[in-house]
């Protein structure tokens, strides 16, 4: 049975290469100072059986009235008269689904596709009647709307009650480290500015303390001395302060949208609550980067695209939990506490959209009782 491979403990050595990437050159000799977590909500995620509900919910739903959402606005899509919404998790594969399943089937539809910007379309919680209503045209009549924008985009549609829904949305998870990981490595080695941490934030941080946790280090403390301006939402990218908020679980950030977007960090359990809760209701899709070649099958089969041959051939960085230093998983972990528990929902729910799939199965056969069994793990979240 298919499942996501353990996080490593926070009290586990792995090894590390006598000079690796994520280790700093200066202070050769300086003794590593004791590694404190730093605040996050690791401590308040409840367990399942007393998972927080998200008010305005209707509790005791059947299956299928709990996720009728998720497929709603398919055949609109599938009949070219819908839009994709496409909550792109950076470093998770997003670029590879974009390029081979989504942009494609953009393109056979004759219509457009649209480019959200993180300073502006992703902050559309922040902006007055008049620019939410600018964005109803565009989004309507747009195919798919790619790249970073949190959960929500469908109330600037503007859908009149006796209209079918016409939007679906897609996403892509990866495991939580890993992708926090690949972030630090892809600023370290493509950013100019490192991804706004600064290009002295080697410099920065406790003595004998790894790059990689250095550089989140430099942005927490950014983080504490930035805020985001007021006014309307406006430019390409987010805001400084938002771009430091979203190192904290970011993947419950932008699957719970509004209300965990630009929370201040710590973010609360009913955030993770309102993540799995929109995973399990609103997503038509969602994949795995680590198990991308099924996802991006189950994804086109969806779309009717009969292409299936994919390569993850986009900028990779080689990082991998394996070379994580100590210092790092332990004082970071509880910036991916939430977004653990999605992760391993996730999983199970592409294993139950391969159960009517074997076509995309390319390992182990997956069992229709253990995917339900790992499901209702989660049910105290999501009824």
């Amino acid at each position: 049975v298919t499942q996501p491979a353990p996080a490593a403990p926070a009290d586990a050595a792995p090894a590390a290469p006598a000079a690796s990437l994520w280790m700093p050159k200066a202070e050769p000799s300086a003794p590593a100072a004791p590694v404190e977590p730093v605040q996050s909500a690791v401590a308040a995620v409840p367990a399942m059986v007393t998972a927080p509900r998200v008010s305005g919910l209707t509790m005791n739903m059947s299956v299928a009235q709990r996720t009728a959402g998720r497929t709603a606005g398919l055949a609109m899509v599938r009949a070219k008269k819908g839009v994709i919404l496409f909550t792109h998790i950076r470093r998770a594969g997003g670029t590879v689904l974009e390029d081979y399943v989504l942009k494609p089937f953009v393109k056979s539809t004759g219509r457009k596709d649209y480019l959200c910007k993180e300073g502006e379309l992703a902050r559309y919680y922040k902006m007055d009647a008049g620019q939410k209503g600018s964005y109803r045209q565009p989004l309507r009549t747009s195919a798919l709307v790619w790249r970073h924008c949190p959960y929500g985009l469908h109330a600037l549609i503007g859908q009149g009650p006796s209209e079918p829904r016409m939007h679906v949305y897609v996403t892509m998870l990866r495991d939580p480290l890993e992708r926090m990981m690949s972030w630090f490595a892809y600023c370290n080695k493509y950013s100019p500015n490192k991804c706004n941490a600064g290009k002295d934030f080697k410099n920065k941080g406790a003595p004998g303390e790894s790059v990689a946790s250095r550089f989140y280090t430099a942005r927490r403390k950014l983080y504490d001395t930035t805020k985001t301006p007021s006014g309307p939402p406006q430019g390409t990218f987010h805001p400084n302060h938002l771009e430091y908020t979203l190192d904290d679980n970011y993947h419950t950030r932008m699957i719970c949208g509004p209300p965990a977007h630009d929370h201040p960090i710590p973010i609360r359990p009913e955030h993770t609550a309102c993540a799995l809760q929109n995973l399990d209701r609103e997503y038509l899709f969602v994949g795995i980067t680590e198990r991308y070649q099924e996802s991006l099958c189950v994804m086109a089969d969806m779309l009717g695209i009969k292409n299936t041959a994919f390569k993850n051939d986009k900028a990779t960085t080689g990082s991998k939990k394996s070379s994580m230093p100590e210092d790092f998983l332990t004082k970071w972990k509880p910036y991916a506490a939430s977004d653990e528990l999605l992760y391993e929902y996730a999983n199970a729910r592409l294993d139950e959209s391969l159960l009517s799939r074997s076509k995309c199965q390319t390992s182990t056969r997956i069992v229709e009782s253990d995917v339900q069994y790992r499901l209702n793990k989660f049910g105290a979240y999501l009824q």
